[in-house]
């Protein structure tokens, strides 16, 4: 039995079944990814789990005895004048009260060392503290919060004083501090910078239990999960492996369920013809021979295509050329009372260029954003516009709507379009009919990425700065807004912490060092490899012996055995290829779909080969890129 069972849950919300009949189950070592558009009902499907949410049918197992720690996105945490540090640590009462009785008891011992019924009882809150971890909770809850990023001058600050992002990570740091059996984490990422995100993915690829993780932070969850489940119109789509893996492998079985239901609509269309045909012949053959063929009919069993995400085109116009040269900084400096966010900056924009600003949270990366386009006077230095920029700033509450106002009302608001033209740019992001009359403040989450790229689409500039694009956008969205990006002829300058986003748009680096902008020249991958990792336990003896036989470089007989894996790639490669040759040279003879259940076979077989062949490739590919690096010759 897996540590969580969900066996066929429907939940109904109206008439609607927003989830219908799911099922799937979270092994002992499973990273689980639960991912779907926004209004798919992941979050529904959460509290469901946690019984905060009762469903129309259907059952959640739970294994006896296992903690579950739970993070929600929009749980909020009870504000007082307690400090931060001992916010984590009231999570830890019953240890603490154990410390207590042990200092206690420490005292009598000291005065009366001889008496045996002390004695004893000392050594038993001992060892009961040693088995409970008190030994080492103040370290794991220091290492916690400095992960998710607290100084430890923000340990002393009172809770009251928080933001709502910061009392988001204090919940995140104290469950993840109680070391559950399982964690279930609602968009954990959601408040993280990411040097932080960076640090919860090494946690959860050292936590011992097992998680259950909602993310739209497709880094993450390629780094993290082993198991995904896909939620598309109700249903859910399980696979082994992460979300790129699972993404490609539901696109390939969709693209199978087409090809069947194609074929079985052709066969149909053919019985029927056939049907047709004979019946009108009058004689009691070919009556016999229509009924057997009618016969043959009323057995087929509809074949049912995979349901297709909805996906909406965006397009971006770029308004006239500008100058080689966008804009250009000199000696740019900002500051706010005795505190310097950035100072003696000369930075330079090229035309065309995808400029991605990374820092940790509060460094001053939307005060640049907002200097640059002229809402924040600089302290000293200036910012030189080049010829021809028209800009357009997007910041991060463009996920902030009229509640009151409808969805034509919101885009008639930021925009020139008349009703007409208003609902026609509406339709092509699937606002139709009366969608256009829904009030904002009831849109489903898919519905509001939706008209977040609506108003995008509105954008008339060369130069556009984005602060947090994909803050309020589902995975499909990002995707759009990538695709977008990438074909936009203008120049972008974003502040961003979705890697996946970074990597895909290929933005160069500008990263916050201290007070000072560097300009990186390179990619975010190239970025993160020279900047120094943030260990999930920086006095982990384990991880700096690694470091250290990693520094020495491998052995020769490790060399050896990597020498003897690329060739075995390379043999695996080459009867792969055969293979896929022979099946391929099979496919041309127009008798091959006719063979029943062995042409069924062989697709399946060619499918696999596929998928094996690119992972394999791939494989071979690092590992002689690896290789070459510490063997040239």
């Amino acid at each position: 039995m897996g540590q969580i069972q969900v066996q066929n849950i429907t939940k109904y919300f109206g008439v609607k079944a927003v989830l219908d009949g799911i099922s799937f189950t979270l092994g002992g070592n499973d990273r689980l990814a639960l991912v779907g558009a926004n209004g798919t009902g992941k979050s529904t499907l959460i509290k469901i789990i946690m019984d905060q949410m009762e469903p129309d049918d259907g059952k959640v197992f739970k294994e006896p005895d296992k903690v579950i720690g739970y993070f929600a996105q929009d749980r909020s945490l009870d504000v007082s004048d307690v400090i931060l540090f001992d916010q984590v640590r009231s999570a830890f009462k019953n240890i603490y009260e154990t410390g207590r009785q042990l200092e206690e008891i420490s005292l009598e011992v000291e005065k009366d060392p001889h008496n045996p019924q002390l004695l004893a009882k000392f050594e038993k809150l001992q060892h009961q503290y040693e088995a409970l971890g008190g030994y080492d909770i103040d370290h794991r809850i220091e290492r916690i919060l400095s992960g998710l990023g607290f100084s430890k001058e923000d340990w002393k600050r009172p809770v009251v004083s928080l933001s709502g992002g910061e009392r988001s990570r204090l919940q995140l740091a104290t469950i993840l501090a109680t070391e559950p059996d399982t964690l279930v984490l609602d968009e954990p990422t959601n408040h993280l910078d990411l040097e932080a995100t960076i640090w919860l993915e090494g946690f959860l690829q050292e936590f011992k239990g097992s998680v259950l993780i909602v993310s739209h932070d497709r880094y993450l969850l390629d780094k993290v999960c082993n198991h995904t489940v896909i939620l598309i119109d109700g249903k859910a789509f399980d696979f082994t492996g992460n979300f790129t893996q699972a993404r490609a492998q539901y696109d390939l079985e969709r693209e199978h369920s087409l090809e069947k239901l194609q074929e079985q609509q052709e066969f149909i269309e053919r019985a029927n013809r056939f049907i047709k045909r004979f019946k009108g012949y009058g004689t009691e053959v070919a009556a016999k021979r229509a009924r057997s063929m009618e016969r043959r009919l009323e057995r087929v069993v509809q074949v049912e295509a995979l349901p297709q995400e909805k996906k909406v085109q965006l397009n971006l116009e770029s308004s006239g050329r500008t100058g080689e040269i966008v804009f250009r900084t000199k000696s740019l400096s900002k500051s706010f009372g005795d505190r310097e966010l950035f100072g003696g900056l000369n930075l330079e924009m090229k035309r065309g260029q995808k400029i991605a600003l990374m820092g940790p949270n509060g460094c001053g990366k939307t005060t640049f954003l907002k200097t640059v386009i002229g809402e924040e006077e600089p302290s000293s230095g200036e910012v030189w516009l080049g010829y021809n920029v028209s800009m357009a700033y997007l910041e991060q509450e463009l996920g902030s709507f009229n509640p009151e106002a409808t969805v034509i009302e919101e885009i008639m608001n930021n925009s020139d379009l008349k009703p007409q033209e208003a609902r026609d740019h509406l339709a092509t992001f699937l606002f139709v009919g009366d969608d256009v009359s829904k009030l904002c403040k009831a849109l489903s989450g898919g519905e509001i990425s939706r008209l977040i790229l609506a108003k995008l689409a509105l954008i008339d500039a060369n130069f556009i700065i984005f602060d947090e694009p994909t803050n309020h956008l589902d995975i499909n969205a990002r995707a759009s807004l990538e695709d977008t990006i990438k074909n936009y002829s203008g120049s972008v300058l974003l502040v961003s912490h979705d890697r996946y986003f970074i990597n895909n748009i290929g933005a160069t680096i500008w990263a916050f060092d201290g007070n000072n902008i560097v300009d990186t020249r390179g990619s975010l991958e190239e970025y993160l490899q020279r900047k120094p990792e943030k260990q999930t336990d920086k006095g982990d003896q384990k991880t700096q012996q690694k470091q250290k036989k990693k520094d020495q470089g491998p052995s020769k007989n490790q060399i050896k055995s990597m020498q003897d894996r690329l060739k075995n790639f390379e043999d695996e490669i080459s009867m792969l290829e055969s293979r896929k040759s022979d099946i391929e040279q099979s496919m041309s003879n127009p008798d091959f779909y006719s063979r029943g259940e062995q042409t069924k076979l062989d697709l399946d077989e060619y499918d696999k080969i596929k998928i094996q062949l690119a992972e394999t490739e791939n494989a071979w590919a690092e590992l002689s890129e690896e290789l070459s690096a510490i063997s040239p010759q």
